[in-house]
């Protein structure tokens, strides 16, 4: 093994090998900078040039490693400064977004990058060291773990819900019967896709994602007409940026633990970014004190999740390597790489003979591209927090054509982009009556992964057997065990909060409970018409399903029969009680549009933009509507000169994108448009 250490350390002295390790650092810092493209669609973008261009396939390899192990820290950028999470980033946005808001990005981006460089060492550090051993740890995981793992993930519901327990219980029962959209996978039938066929392998993650999240935000700052942060000008300064640096790295025990949680959960095949982000929010919350911040801005809460999401790589990489298992999606496409090359996981790839360089040469790329990364983004993070002082209508002219864009490229079918407007709505619904949001986007990603896991569980064990493996006993425990311990010491800090605020209301208290001992009578509020719309559809879900296969009509019949008794809780609950005097804080961001001058009337300025968009995409095609959108926003929601200026920024901007990524580099072939048609010139 000394001299394959040699071989990959050579490495370092051949130019070949730093070509492609800044042409990697290059493209995950473009990933970051256009919001909405993942590293994912970077990487199948880059593989076929990789392979056809680079001979070495240590460099090959690595180069696509290096992509997908630094783009986790990137994808914070957007998260924190422009409320755009991605799959990976959705706790760095609920936290770290209200961060930005209140003035702290610059502290937060440089306590990001601090912790996540360490994460991203560490996690490389581990991948070293464990290879030789982890085998039997990876094969212990069959599917039930797999499946269980992801139910402490939905379990998080629980918590991210407090204050509106029966709407987020009710939220992540939608998302897990929109994860049944799709093709049965047992026998291929179809589940609620009504003949779109398009949605055969079920709803695009992405434009899921930017409708639930990044476009309700987006028209709610854009309504607001003011910047992200209202901060003073010294929360910018580069002394900042570094003060929230050295807060990271004197948490370096705390980022450590939290980095070995990244590592094992990473190197369990099947175990998606997102249940990372959560498990290790919640796995951080357990040795924690003060909860009192949680959900309202909390960096602890952000470190948590960084630190686990750099370090996963370097667990991802473990079974990929070892055992020809690919550890996430990313390394799906390395290990494609890799067949390319001739190249094969295994026990080779620790022999001095074989390929072991391979492994040594990736263990340094990916601590070096960590360092790399983190450097670089201290330096230029006061120029990128700079984002956050710009009035928002000038940057949502950019990034709202360009995310809905995304949607489209990530699916390359039309019916991506009214996905995403009908997924706005919901999103903007739920923000404006109270809904936590993050429920509904886990039960969507994790809905696929129970059940494909708990049937194939069955499968292979059959029902007993999968219930009486020892581990997922001692994993189903361990659930129990977090989130019953996680929910009383939360309801605790309630408790303490509340005392402090007793005698303020203690009259108040006492009138209520003098006036409640009449009757409840039925009154009626707007908000009652959205848990009636979801009684309805719980009740058309259930009666579908009837008509599935005996495996795939269980989760979809018994997840719509919740939505439907939940909402009917809520619809009652709502109509019987009386409105509650002030807001429940939800762990989810409120709109802050409400109440401000003139909201009503940029709201429909907006609202007729976006309809523009839509017609003006149908008829002459999406990347002239989206131009289009570009040249008009800033024009209808500024003030000023600066509105020409933001216009024409945001139209090149949008313009690059599309004829330059989108059109050169992707070859996009955009839909047809409709207006040839109707005027004959087919």
């Amino acid at each position: 093994m000394f001299d394959a250490t040699l071989t990959g350390l050579g490495y370092l002295l051949e130019p070949q090998y730093w070509y492609a390790f800044w042409a990697a650092m290059f493209l995950s810092i473009f990933v970051s900078v256009v919001p909405g493209v993942s590293s994912i669609l970077v990487m199948a973008i880059t593989l076929p040039f990789i392979i056809l261009n680079v001979s070495d396939p240590a460099i090959g390899i690595v180069m696509l490693a290096a992509i997908a192990g630094t783009n986790n820290t990137l994808d914070s950028i957007p998260a924190v400064l422009l409320g755009l999470p991605s799959s990976a980033t959705q706790v760095t946005f609920l936290e770290g977004h209200q961060l930005a808001r209140q003035g702290k990005a610059a502290h937060t981006l440089g306590a990001i990058f601090s912790v996540s460089a360490i994460g991203g060492v560490f996690g490389a550090l581990i991948l070293a060291v464990s290879i030789p051993v982890i085998r039997p740890f990876v094969l212990s995981f069959s599917f039930g773990e797999i499946a269980v793992i992801a139910l402490f993930g939905l379990a998080m519901v629980s918590i991210l819900s407090r204050g509106a327990m029966l709407k987020g219980l009710t939220a992540a029962c939608i998302g897990l019967l929109l994860a049944c959209v799709r093709i049965e996978p047992f026998n291929g039938a179809e589940r609620f896709i009504f003949g779109w066929y398009d949605l055969v392998e079920g709803l695009p993650v992405i434009a899921v994602i930017v409708g639930v999240f990044a476009l309700p935000e987006i028209i709610d700052l854009s309504i607001r007409g003011r910047a992200v942060s209202s901060g003073r000008s010294s929360d910018i300064s580069t002394a900042e940026v570094w003060r929230g640096a050295l807060y990271g790295l004197k948490e370096w025990k705390v980022t450590l633990r939290q980095s070995s949680f990244g590592v094992v959960l990473g190197a369990i095949p099947g175990v998606g970014s997102s249940v990372v982000d959560w498990l290790s929010y919640a796995f951080g919350m357990i040795f924690v004190k003060d909860r009192s911040m949680i959900g309202k801005g909390w960096l602890d809460g952000v470190l948590f999740a960084e630190a686990a999401q750099n370090s996963k790589e370097g667990g991802q990489a473990i079974p990929t390597l070892a055992l020809g298992i690919p550890g996430g999606t990313g390394w799906v496409i390395i290990m494609v790489a890799m067949m390319a090359y001739g190249v094969s996981p295994g026990p080779q790839m620790l022999d001095p003979d074989g390929t072991a360089h391979i492994t040594v040469v990736l263990v340094i790329t990916l601590a070096l591209g960590n360092l790399m990364i983190t450097v670089l983004g201290l330096l230029a993070a006061r120029q990128m927090v700079r984002l956050t002082t710009i009035p928002y209508p000038a940057v949502a002219a950019t990034i709202t054509p360009i995310v809905i864009l995304t949607a489209y490229l990530q699916f390359l079918g039309w019916i991506a982009i009214p996905i995403v407007m009908i997924f706005t709505g919901v999103g903007l619904v739920m923000k404006i009556y109270g809904w936590p949001r993050p429920p509904l986007i886990l039960g969507f990603i994790l809905g696929k992964v129970i059940e494909n896991n708990f049937w194939s569980g069955i499968s292979v064990h059959g029902a007993f057997g999968l219930a009486t493996r020892p581990l997922t006993i001692i994993l189903m425990l361990f659930i129990i065990a977090t989130v019953v311990g996680l929910n009383v010491a939360l309801s605790r800090n309630d408790s303490v909060l509340n005392a402090d605020q007793g005698m303020q209301q203690s009259t108040t208290a006492i009138a209520k409970e003098r006036g409640s001992s009449r009757l409840p009578s039925f009154h009626w509020e707007w908000e009652n018409i959205v848990p009636l719309i979801l009684i309805i559809a719980g009740t058309l879900g259930a009666i579908e399903s009837m008509g599935f296969s005996d495996r795939g009509r269980p989760f979809p019949l018994y997840t719509s029969a919740a939505i439907g008794v939940l909402s009917l809780l809520i619809f009652l609950r709502s109509s019987f009680k009386a409105k509650q005097e002030s807001d429940i804080q939800i762990m989810d961001l409120a709109m802050s549009s409400s109440g401000e001058p003139g909201a009503g009337r940029r709201a429909l300025i907006i609202s007729g933009l976006l309809f523009l968009y839509m017609a003006s995409a149908v008829a002459i095609g999406i990347e002239y509507g989206a131009i289009i959108f570009a040249a008009l926003s800033p024009i209808f929601l500024m003030q000023g000169k600066w509105k020409w200026i933001a216009s024409a920024i945001s139209t090149a901007l949008v313009s690059i994108f599309i004829y330059g990524f989108a059109g050169y580099l992707m070859a996009t072939v955009w839909p047809t448009p409709a207006l040839p048609g109707w005027l004959g010139f087919n």
